[in-house]
């Protein structure tokens, strides 16, 4: 057994780093299924588990637990509601918004021969809400049509988790185990409940500002399980056996549809990050020396991706991650030392890399199967 790990140790932050860069490579290999395909029926973890999870669901779970580890560690740091909502928009608005230019005005024309229609208004509105922009007609030609960047949907959700943590911050509940235990609790039944009935309520116009009820009952509970397991990470018991349980809960509950991922992945899932990510491991993390890349790949993969398909540079799933990955990395690099650093030093008393945010999560879309919606958009 061992203490749990402290995000604001420097001492973990390149293995989180790590971690991190990890799960945003997976998502690559996810995405690699669904964009040749037109859809996740291909995807390997969605056929073993019935249609509840993709690889790249399992990382957006994985990543919405980090960043909730790490940003309860920046609040109760420093709590303060300023500097906090300061330090989140500094870490996200500069790389979506270069993103999105990228996409409009380099992706766009290459992604077809027919020329493609901008609306300057949407595309700012786009960048504001943090929903992204397409342009009509773009990717007309690929099996996972009219979609110019379909992971960029669910920074809104991640930002709104960032507020949310700001409110029990400053109400005094963020630091109260048995508060953040009882709402991790609810927020568990209500993803259950969700998965039980196929409820996919539209948000009407509170949807339209804060996102899809079925989502959020979908990605509440892997953020607050982030809340808890920070809370209780000096007291967390950390050994194999443990890890042992957790890994025959997450096997139990993915053979368990629909609602076996909704009851058992929160809290075993968690807890295997911690285990994971506890310790450092310097020939792992080296790889983190080029940079905080995670967010970048979530950027610019998923239209590096198209355009591979689009130009038949890919004909099979493995191939298409092998050809995207390099091109992906180079991007994320240039991303985080052109723009997502420069912003950071800018940034008043800002904090260690590790700390200042965990990048927004990722995927095509949420729990993604035959029925499942393409990625939000404005129009």
């Amino acid at each position: 057994m061992g203490p749990g790990p402290s995000s604001s140790s420097a001492k973990h932050s390149g293995t989180i780093d790590f971690a991190r860069l990890t799960l945003a490579v997976l998502v690559v290999y996810s995405h690699s299924f669904a964009l040749l395909a037109g859809s996740d029926t291909t995807e390997p973890l969605y056929r073993w588990t019935h249609g509840q999870l993709t690889w790249g669901g399992l990382a957006v779970d994985a990543f919405l637990i980090l960043s909730g580890y790490l940003i309860t560690a920046s609040w109760i740091r420093s709590p303060s509601l300023g500097a906090f909502l300061r330090n989140r928009i500094f870490r996200i608005y500069p790389g979506i918004a270069v993103a999105i230019g990228v996409g409009v005005l380099v992706v766009a024309p290459l992604s077809t021969d027919a020329g493609t229609s901008t609306n300057l208004w949407e595309w700012l509105w786009g960048t504001l809400n943090l929903r992204g922009y397409e342009p009509e007609g773009v990717f007309p030609d690929v099996p996972f049509k009219g979609s110019l960047n379909g992971s960029v949907w669910s920074i809104s959700y991640e930002f709104w988790c960032y507020v949310g943590t700001a409110i029990f911050g400053t109400l005094g509940w963020l630091t109260r185990r048995r508060v953040v235990s009882l709402v991790l609790l609810a927020s568990i039944a209500i993803a259950v409940a969700f998965t039980l009935v196929g409820w996919r309520p539209g948000g009407g116009v509170l949807g339209s500002v804060f996102g899809d009820p079925w989502l959020w009952a979908r990605l509440l509970p892997y953020y607050v399980a982030g809340w808890l397991f920070y809370l209780v990470r000096d007291r967390l018991p950390l050994s194999w056996p443990f890890a042992a349980v957790a890994v025959g809960a997450l096997v139990v509950g993915a053979a368990c549809p629909p609602w076996g991922v909704a009851l058992t992945f929160p809290a075993s899932l968690a807890y295997l990050l911690v285990f994971a990510t506890h310790r450092r491991e310097p020939r792992l993390t080296s790889v983190t020396r080029y940079g905080d890349l995670s967010y970048g790949v979530y950027l610019y993969a998923f239209p590096i991706q198209q355009l591979l398909v689009r130009y038949h540079v890919a004909r099979t799933p493995l191939t298409l991650f092998a050809a995207a990955t390099p091109l992906i990395l180079v991007a994320a690099m240039l991303s985080w030392h052109l723009v997502e650093k420069r912003w950071l030093v800018r940034a008043p008393r800002p904090l260690p890399i590790a700390d200042a945010a965990a990048p927004p999560f990722l995927d095509v879309v949420p729990e993604a199967g035959p029925d499942s919606p393409r990625p939000l958009r404005l129009s």
